[in-house]
């Protein structure tokens, strides 16, 4: 299990992200379930409660607040589909609400700027 997440956050950019997610342990995140098990692992499992899973059609983005997190792997969300999850448009994520902050691989982060 202490390498699990080097299955999902690719090697290259695992420690760019690992001391990212550190250096933050307050932000809120939401993401798909299957990042969020890698987030709560790199938070060492320190507040459940600042990482939130999206999912359903029905999501609604304004649960996301100014200043929160969202991270995006379109890998992540890709596979999930095939395995029958259904997920909010993701589009979302371009429009004005949102600020691409950083990126580490395939896994892009965004930040909540408006409600």
């Amino acid at each position: 299990m202490s390498t699990h997440y080097e299955i999902y956050f690719n090697k290259e950019n695992i420690n760019s992200l690992k001391l990212f997610m550190i250096g933050y342990p307050e932000k809120k995140i939401f993401t798909d379930h299957f990042t969020k098990y890698s987030v709560n692992l790199l938070r060492n499992y320190a507040d459940l409660t600042n990482s939130e899973r999206i999912l359903g059609i029905d999501f609604d983005w304004g649960n996301v607040h100014p200043g929160e997190w969202v991270i995006f792997n379109q890998k992540h969300i890709d596979e999930l589909i095939m395995q029958g999850y259904q997920f909010p448009d993701f589009s979302t994520l371009n429009s004005g609400l949102f600020n691409k902050i950083e990126q580490f691989g395939d896994f892009i982060i965004y930040k909540k700027i408006q409600q």
